[in-house]
């Protein structure tokens, strides 16, 4: 049986980058697909647990330190890591530029935070024996950050601009470590699209997807991170396998940009704090799911909400629906649990992809 890999999505809610990245090597060992720094970030009064631990916030705050917008409206509430506690209390942005002029005056700053953890990794995988492990970079799409902080017609007249900063990022990323690295996009917005929108219309959020990748170095490894959002352990979504995973999914390779390799699909099977079904038939469409040789297929189904010989009734649906192993992963980033219900999530994601 091919060896499972076990996936971290991104954000851990440990003391640090080099903190997330040291637990996470001990805990999953040989099975970790690739290593995320954890998105930690600054920590302040303001932001007491890291500035970089929701990504959207992460995107929101470097376009109003960037001056290329004026803040139109601040979230009501914050929560007491700092982030807008819900989607109806959210900052709404104003560009100062037209959208052929922003690209050039905004900075996520994905390259400085590859920078200042890149090193770091390199040292701790020299120190734990793992010389082929990757890092793993995610960064969201162009209408993820527009969408989640302007108003809609401002959000799709801006899309493509966020688009062209994000690829420079991505772009100056792999220069400096060529394969050695997996940029992992995050789609959010584009899966609850596609649970929306009826099937004719699916090419859409597809196509705001491949129009990122497409503008990727050629050679570029990429992952595909399909999420249900997960906005302090709550989502907005009710998961539609078929509609929001297989449709989408098999879309998008249909029209995968040439010269990219695809490493990866990380397909969301719990519904933030709810845990997933342990129904085999929710899982049946998964079979349908059709991906390219060489691509893995990462199921998000590891929950803090389940027992171990759950976790193993669902892996085995899943894979009597694919056909073969795969591999294992939470259905979001663990920086909204607490550190203790992260370590645990470690532990069961490795003790998952052990199972015989």
């Amino acid at each position: 049986m091919t060896a499972r890999k076990a996936l971290l999505v991104g954000s851990m809610p440990f003391g640090s980058e080099e903190d997330s990245m040291r637990i996470a090597m001990e805990t999953l060992g040989d099975t970790l697909l690739a290593m995320p720094d954890g998105e930690v970030g600054e920590k302040s009064d303001e932001f007491p647990a890291g500035r970089r631990q929701s990504w959207v916030h992460t995107a929101i705050l470097a376009n109003i330190d960037s001056g290329a917008f004026r803040v139109v409206r601040e979230p009501a509430e914050r929560t007491d890591k700092g982030f807008m506690k819900d989607q109806t209390t959210r900052w709404i942005l104003k560009p100062n530029y037209p959208p052929a002029q922003l690209a050039r005056h905004v900075d996520f700053g994905y390259l400085r935070y590859f920078r200042e953890s890149y090193p770091l990794f390199k040292q701790l995988r020299e120190q734990a024996g793992k010389p082929a492990l990757p890092f793993q970079v995610g960064v969201p799409t162009g209408g993820a950050i527009t969408l989640f902080s302007m108003s809609p017609l401002d959000g799709l007249r801006f899309r493509r601009a966020m688009d062209e900063r994000l690829a420079h990022e991505v772009a100056e990323i792999v220069k400096e470590a060529g394969d050695d690295v997996i940029i992992q996009v995050e789609a959010p917005l584009e899966v609850l699209m596609a649970g929306y929108l009826p099937a004719f219309m699916v090419g859409l959020p597809v196509s705001w997807l491949t129009q990122l990748i497409e503008r990727f170095p050629d050679g570029t490894r990429v992952g595909i991170h399909l999420c249900l959002g997960d906005l302090n352990n709550h989502t907005p979504a009710r998961l539609n396998v078929e509609k929001m995973l297989v449709r989408l999914t098999n879309r998008l390779i249909a029209t995968w940009p040439r010269g990219k390799r695809l490493d990866y699909v990380h397909f969301p099977l719990a519904e933030a704090a709810t845990p997933p079904s342990t129904d085999p038939a929710l899982y049946a469409p998964l079979r349908d799911v059709r991906l390219p040789e060489g691509a893995r297929f990462v199921a998000g189904f590891v929950h803090e909400g389940l027992s171990e010989q759950e976790h193993g009734i669902i892996l085995k649906a899943i894979e009597d629906a694919r056909g073969h192993p795969v591999d294992v992963a939470c259905s979001c980033g663990l920086a909204r649990r607490t550190p203790e219900v992260a370590r645990e999530l470690l532990r069961l994601t490795a003790h998952t992809a052990d199972l015989a």
